[in-house]
C-alpha cells in the first residue's frame, strides 16, 4: 500500500544556509535530501547557467525530486527534503535575465510542497570561486523570491539565526 510523502522544500538565495539546513533536516527526520541541481550543474560545467539553460535546471531539479519521492514512498518514509526548487530558479531567472517565463512552473511545484522553508540570507556570505555572484545579488534574489511567494499567498516560513535555531524551527513545523 502506498502512503503520502511530504515534500519539505528549502529555498533561499545563494549562500543562505540551504544545504546545511537540508542535511541537518535529513538526519533529524531520517529523510532523503534532494541535492540542489543548480549546484550539481555548476560544478559539472564549471560555470553558472545562461538564460537558455534555466529550463534544464528546473527539469533536473524536478527529476531528482520525483526520484527521491518514489524512493521514500517505497521505503515508507514520511518526508523528502528538497535543497532548492523551481521557484528559486524562477527567481534567479528574473534577477539575472529579466525572464519571467518560469514563474508558473516554479509556482506549480511550490504549491505541491507540504512545507516551504525560506532560508534568511543573514548568515555571512562565503565566496565560492566563480560559482557565487556575491552578497548584493543574494539580497535581490531573496527579495524576488519573497515577492513571488507573497504574491501567490503561498504558505511559507522564514528561518533565521544560527544553524541550530533554523533546524529547531523547521522541526517544530513538521512534527
Amino acid at each position: 500500500m502506498s502512503h503520502a510523502v511530504g515534500l519539505l522544500t528549502v529555498v533561499g538565495a545563494e549562500c543562505s544556509g540551504k544545504s546545511t539546513l537540508c542535511s541537518a533536516l535529513g538526519r533529524a527526520l531520517d529523510a532523503p535530501v534532494v541535492p540542489e541541481y543548480l549546484r550539481l550543474w555548476c560544478e559539472r560545467e564549471g560555470r553558472t547557467p545562461g538564460r537558455d539553460e534555466q529550463r534544464h535546471i528546473i527539469a533536473g531539479q524536478l527529476a531528482l525530486t520525483r526520484a527521491a519521492i518514489a524512493r521514500a514512498r517505497a521505503d515508507g518514509l514520511r518526508w523528502v527534503i528538497s535543497d532548492g526548487a523551481p521557484i528559486l530558479t524562477a527567481a534567479y531567472s528574473i534577477e539575472y535575465f529579466r525572464d519571467h517565463t518560469l514563474i508558473a512552473k516554479g509556482l506549480r511545484h511550490a504549491r505541491a510542497s507540504a512545507r516551504i522553508i525560506v532560508a534568511d540570507p543573514t548568515i555571512p556570505w562565503v565566496p565560492d570561486e566563480r560559482l557565487r555572484d556575491g552578497p548584493s545579488h543574494r539580497e535581490s534574489v531573496h527579495r524576488t523570491l519573497l515577492q513571488l511567494l507573497q504574491r501567490e499567498a503561498l504558505d511559507w516560513q522564514l528561518v533565521s539565526g544560527p544553524p541550530t535555531q533554523r533546524l529547531r524551527d523547521c522541526l517544530a513545523l513538521v512534527r
